[in-house]
């Protein structure tokens, strides 16, 4: 058909062919495709929901006179605990409704990118501290619904078969969109503090360039079309009625059956405690830093920043730590992938090598006692946290394969992250404060060694090396492809 020139898209995007049919069944569009684009667009603008509440938790305590909110240590911290409650209770519901409607594209258009746009417009204007409080709710909905959406989109746009290139990709460029964020905030700040000291005009300007980068994603997510949203496995478009758009060949399966599976409840369980063992590490290497730098002995060192020489501390070395690994992330990511769609390798297989660098990193943290080798275990943190941020998602994709709950369980995981890291930061900070950040660091290195156990029962339909149970399912497909072995590898 006719395609017009819009104004906000140029033309090759626009010219990019959608999914292609062939041979009787979709085929996903290559890597420099429209809609493959536009995906690497929106993963990159709505990057690290989760990430940024930390920096505002910053802005609500940091006293007025500085340019914050002014608010106390426990109001700030209720704040964050109702959003993390509200993103890890609405993440299964929000992947549920993605699995069952048509129009994708409008619901995560309404929930992540309308209502974090207009939370970001919110915090940017208003000062009055029960409005940002409510902005800040609706921004815990938001990061509940965005990781169930962008796994829906993205299973439209290439199917099954190319979903874990297509998820690696997502991770890098939320990575890269990470390492944008976290780095835009200290230039403003150091700037504002070496021209005038008044701060309220850099969280004002950093906020404000939060708000324009989401109205950004809502651009890049009006480029996707109702054509470019494939159900791959019933050869129909997602917007037809009849097709079953959560991967589904065949009937819904309840989720009551699903969660009741021990394959499923061992990998979410792994899930939780690996996020348990992660999530507090990070603040403890900061307390510990914090220790060694306020010892006389140690040398505290300084660093170049935006054209300003900083002294090292425990705060700036959390936040060069943060972006060590997430520049990390960016290739362990795009590895991942690659690697967890070799049938010698496989999803579990690396996501055990995932939580065996998180144990060594525990182990590394623990027992150093020199700032630089500490602030290094970060690259660490960028290999298992980006390996299971991958693998993570395509074995939970491969667990419920063919059983109309694919965004469902996508939201579980998220689900699984957030109740594992409020129980981590909760349960370290009381083992931090009796007994101290060295028995909390083994304390979290022990809980690590937990998935490590679980994993190898969880099975892995990728990896074709050593022994596995197999389906009646897969026997069933393993039959239908030797009978059409003579028609080429393609086609079977």
């Amino acid at each position: 058909h006719q395609r017009k020139q819009h104004f906000l898209f140029p033309r090759f995007l626009l010219a990019r062919p959608q999914a292609q049919f062939s041979m009787g069944r979709f085929v996903a569009p290559p890597w420099h495709a429209r809609p493959q684009l536009l995906l690497d667009g929106i993963a990159l603008s709505i990057a690290d929901i989760q990430g940024l509440w930390a920096v505002l938790f910053v802005y609500c305590t940091e006293p007025e006179h500085e340019g914050g909110l002014g608010m106390g240590v426990a109001t700030a911290g209720m704040v964050m605990l109702v959003q993390g409650l509200l993103s890890t209770v609405l993440g299964p519901l929000i992947g549920r409704a993605h699995d069952r409607t048509t129009k994708k594209r409008l619901l995560f258009a309404i929930l992540p990118t309308l209502l974090l746009t207009l939370t970001w417009c919110t915090i940017t204007f208003s000062r009055y501290i029960p409005l940002v409080m409510v902005a800040l709710c609706l921004q815990g909905i938001a990061g509940g619904a965005y990781p169930p959406g962008i796994c829906a989109l993205s299973f439209g746009v290439v199917g099954s078969a190319d979903f874990p290139q297509r998820a690696s990709r997502n991770e890098m460029f939320k990575h890269a969109g990470a390492v944008i964020t976290a780095g835009i905030l200290p230039i403003l700040l150091i700037k504002s503090e070496s021209e005038d000291g008044d701060n309220e005009n850099a969280w004002g300007t950093y906020f404000g360039v939060m708000a324009c980068i989401y109205i950004l994603s809502g651009i890049l997510l009006g480029g996707l079309r109702d054509a470019d949203l494939v159900d791959h496995e019933n050869g129909k478009l997602m917007s037809e009625p009849g097709s079953l758009v959560g991967g589904a060949t065949h009937a819904i399966v309840p989720m009551r059956e699903l969660l009741a599976r021990p394959e499923i409840i061992l990998f979410m369980l792994s899930v939780t405690m690996f996020h348990v063992a992660n999530a507090a590490m990070l603040p403890q290497l900061g307390y510990k830093l914090d220790q060694l730098y306020n010892d006389n002995s140690t040398d505290k060192g300084s660093m170049d920043y935006a054209g300003q020489s900083i002294e090292l501390d425990g705060k700036n070395s959390i936040g060069m730590a943060t972006i060590i690994s997430q520049i990390a992330m960016i290739p362990i990511a795009k590895a991942a992938g690659t690697l967890a769609n070799s049938p010698w390798v496989g999803s579990k297989k690396l996501l055990m090598f995932g939580v065996l660098a998180l144990i060594t990193r525990g182990f590394w943290i623990s027992l150093g006692h020199s700032p630089e080798p500490l602030l290094w275990s970060a690259v660490l943190d960028g290999v298992g946290s980006g390996i299971f941020g991958v693998c993570s998602i395509l074995l939970m994709s491969d667990l419920t394969e063919n059983t109309g709950q694919f965004a469902a369980m996508q939201g579980m995981v998220a689900t699984c992250l957030g109740l594992g890291s409020s129980a981590s930061h909760g349960v370290a900070g009381i083992i931090s404060e009796r007994y101290g950040v060295d028995v909390t660091l083994f304390f979290l290195t022990g809980m690590a060694i937990i998935p490590m156990l679980l994993l190898p029962f969880v099975p892995d339909r990728r990896c074709k090396w050593g022994l596995r149970p197999i389906r009646f399912d897969e026997k069933k497909e393993l039959l239908s492809d030797s009978r059409n072995t003579a028609f080429g590898e393609e086609y079977s």
